[in-house]
């Protein structure tokens, strides 16, 4: 009770205040509901859209990545992996260091889910559990890395490299 009305009454709630609560529980249930309700306090205020994503579980991200075999990259960040789904869509799963804090992950989530570019991999969905998981479609063309690193792909020239980073600042510029 106390919840709908801060939701109704107070729909600016501090992000302290809500981050602070996600620390009180683990259950998966009540963190989707404390996801859904940081989702809806920090949504993108010009058209009040909410990003709802997809919560995939630990047992299709395990399948989907091949047991964790298909690995892509690993840095101090965490591992990323290819996944393969089984309705075919492809995606780019990030595994995120359980040492960052629940807290820092929702919002790091919440950041992403809000990025819409042609030029940023939109934020799919997210997996928590004993590990937590962020999973980003998919792209067809191979990822900006490969093409300015893959040696048998034909080089990206300067302009089109100087209009990727132009697209990707306004980006970032408009969302942060």
């Amino acid at each position: 009770l106390n919840l709908i009305r801060l939701l109704l009454f107070k729909p600016q709630l501090p992000i302290a205040m809500a981050k602070s609560q996600i620390r009180t529980s683990r259950s998966p249930l009540i963190l989707k509901l404390k996801f859904l309700l940081l989702a809806w306090l920090h949504r993108d205020r010009r058209n009040s859209r909410v990003q709802i994503l997809e919560h995939i579980s630990y047992r299709d991200l395990k399948s989907a990545t091949d047991g964790f075999r298909r690995i892509i990259t690993v840095d101090p960040q965490g591992t990323t992996y290819e996944a393969k789904f089984q309705d075919g869509s492809l995606s780019v799963v990030r595994e995120v260091m359980v040492n960052q804090g629940v807290e820092v992950f929702y919002k790091e989530m919440l950041c992403l889910a809000r990025l819409h570019h042609r030029h940023i991999v939109a934020l799919r969905g997210y997996s928590v559990g004993h590990r937590r998981f962020l999973i980003f479609k998919g792209t067809a063309h191979g990822s900006l890395k490969e093409h300015l690193n893959d040696p048998l792909r034909t080089p990206l020239n300067w302009r089109n490299r100087v209009q990727i980073a132009i697209g990707v600042a306004a980006a970032l510029k408009e969302r942060i």
